[in-house]
């Protein structure tokens, strides 16, 4: 019956995605900090990869660090307490946070007012590491910055602990972003 709707393209089964590669890197604790698994020989997970881009000169020359960008992340949600999450300008004593919302479609769970902290969660990693090289501010010794460290991150749950999920959920968050 839907099909011979005349605004009806297509119909495709709700497929499965996936990451496309699961961590292998530096992974997080629960309290923020860094766990005891490292990664040997690789600069990605430095500066060097900011500067590898050019991504340093862009800071230099235009002053553009993601101020006043808000960034979704459709993953496996995001850890609020990450050293390098946690809020804009690594200043306990300021309210500044970086993670500005939270919605997971996996189990029926938002949070959209960051006044109170975010009670976000990444039962993965993945979604909080993707986070940290999109908006990490690299505290406390700024080795693991991200490309725009003063944006701010809306995480969007959209993927199973085990890394998967459908395309359902990932087309509901797609338009859950341009509704809000």
């Amino acid at each position: 019956m839907i099909s011979s709707l005349d605004f009806v393209k297509k119909i495709v089964p709700n497929s499965k995605v996936k990451i496309l590669s699961q961590n292998t890197g530096p992974s997080y604790a629960s309290d923020g900090g860094p766990s005891q698994k490292e990664i040997v020989g690789s600069r990605s997970y430095s500066l060097a990869y900011v500067e590898d881009l050019g991504v340093d000169d862009v800071w230099t020359e235009y002053g553009a660090r993601g101020n006043g960008v808000v960034v979704a992340v459709l993953d496996t949600g995001v850890n609020p307490n990450h050293y390098s999450l946690d809020d804009l300008d690594d200043d306990p004593n300021t309210f500044d946070p970086k993670i500005i919302a939270f919605k997971d479609f996996i189990n029926d769970f938002e949070d959209l007012d960051p006044s109170d902290g975010i009670d976000a969660y990444d039962d993965n990693g993945h979604g909080t590491e993707v986070s940290s090289v999109i908006a990490g501010t690299g505290a406390p010794d700024y080795n693991y910055s991200g490309i725009a460290p003063m944006a701010k991150i809306v995480a969007l749950k959209i993927l199973y602990e085990n890394g998967t999920g459908g395309n359902a959920d990932l087309i509901a968050a797609l338009q859950w972003c341009i509704d809000h």
